[in-house]
């Protein structure tokens, strides 16, 4: 079994409910059996006589149980939610509830508020890279201090092997492509078929895997809906309602620009991606190794990935950006800590570069003055090497080197 870092931070809060997030199949309930396994009873709303049993009287079903409660599944049945704040607000007892979820149900406004104070939210991703090999490093964290560390380099997995396996547990088990296909199309389909038709009330979601597509291979390009709705022949608002979906799903994972105000129009579009390069690959149906434009757009998906899943359980309070001007200067990745300080990258997919792609971090870096921490070009080569002060280009390897 894979380890999951963010079970440390779990373990450490005091809440007395614990919500964990994520999509299907990337673990969730394998990891809160095994941290609660021994105190909590676990029950699951995919159960339908559970289920039943939930909403027949939910406050009956949280309150007549004899030990600690794991729910998982708890979007089947969101009300129930209403029911854990009585028992907290009667008894606070640390990490007493324990919900895992596989749609965000804390985009339900009403059931959010009557949590508040009483819940901490943990997203699960799929497997980063760091916990496919079961080792931490401390490369990102050193980007925000005073002297970069150097990692020793780990190129013993190709980069497009590491691709297209993706992060998804079962499907890193698969060692044949086909077999890895058929997993991801029956996976999208469930999806589809179960939560995603719970979240809605839309007909003819026949529709998703047609966004899915598109989305895929415009995945590291900047989300615009008007475009996506033309080629698709969808009505604006139902693309919207679509899209806000598949978001819900953790499928979709639309990245933020980033809006400090230094003098630059930046723009507000967000940047599109999807929550796992396997299913790009899949959903692209072409080995993208063999096309230098898509390769990029993916290589860039999958880094965005990997600082998602490690900002998760080691600088939660680092925030994610893009950063783009309305003239065209961008910078693929910008992290930003709590106090301001700045950490720039940007992606290049092969392994050669020049300055030219450096332009955007020198932007970040004259502007933001002390704030700006370091400008890191991640590429394909096998060699750290500085390009002026504060700004270097490395390995992509070194993310979890």
């Amino acid at each position: 079994m894979y380890p999951r870092f963010l079970s440390e931070r779990i373990l450490s809060t005091n809440m007395p409910v614990i919500l964990i997030n994520g999509a299907r199949q990337v673990g969730k309930s394998t990891l809160v059996k095994t941290l609660f396994g021994d105190t909590h009873d676990y029950v699951t709303l995919d159960d339908p006589q559970t289920l039943s049993l939930v909403k027949r009287n939910p406050l009956n079903f949280v309150q007549n149980q004899l030990r600690p409660l794991i729910i998982d599944e708890i979007q089947r049945y969101p009300d129930v939610l209403l029911a854990i704040k009585m028992i907290v607000d009667e008894k606070r007892q640390p990490r007493h509830f324990v919900l895992t979820g596989s749609v965000n149900v804390l985009g339900l406004k009403d059931l959010k508020d009557s949590l508040a104070g009483r819940m901490v939210v943990y997203n699960l991703w799929t497997l980063s890279q760091e916990e496919i090999q079961g080792k931490q490093s401390s490369f990102l964290e050193s980007l925000f201090s005073e002297k970069l560390q150097i990692p020793s380099f780990d190129f013993s997995v190709d980069i497009f092997n590491r691709i297209q396996r993706g992060g998804y547990p079962l499907v890193l088990l698969e060692k044949d492509p086909d077999s890895r296909r058929e997993w991801i199309y029956a996976y999208i389909t469930q999806l589809i078929n179960k939560d995603i038709r719970d979240l809605s009330n839309i007909e003819g979601l026949t529709e998703i895997p047609n966004i899915l597509g598109l989305l895929a291979s415009r995945t590291g390009s900047l989300l615009n809906v008007n475009d996506l709705s033309r080629s698709l022949h969808i009505p604006h608002t139902t693309l919207k309602r679509y899209l806000s979906l598949l978001q819900s799903s953790f499928l979709f994972c639309p990245l933020n620009p980033w809006e400090k105000n230094f003098g630059k129009r930046l723009t507000k579009s967000g940047k599109s991606f999807l929550n796992d390069t396997a299913i790009v690959e899949c959903l692209l149906n072409k080995d993208t190794r063999t096309d230098s434009v898509f390769f990029g757009h993916i290589l860039e998906n999958f880094v965005m990935l990997e600082l998602v899943k490690q900002l998760s359980y080691k600088m939660r309070f680092v925030k994610l950006h893009h950063f783009r001007s309305v003239n065209g200067e961008e910078v693929d990745f910008v992290l930003e800590a709590m106090n301001g300080d700045v950490v720039a990258i940007e992606v290049k997919s092969s392994s050669q570069f020049s300055l030219k792609d450096t332009k955007g971090l020198q932007l970040l870096k004259q502007s933001l003055g002390e704030k700006f921490k370091q400008g890191i070009l991640l590429y394909r080569g096998q060699n750290m090497l500085p390009i002026e002060s504060k700004i270097c280009a490395v390995p992509v390897e070194a993310l979890w080197s």
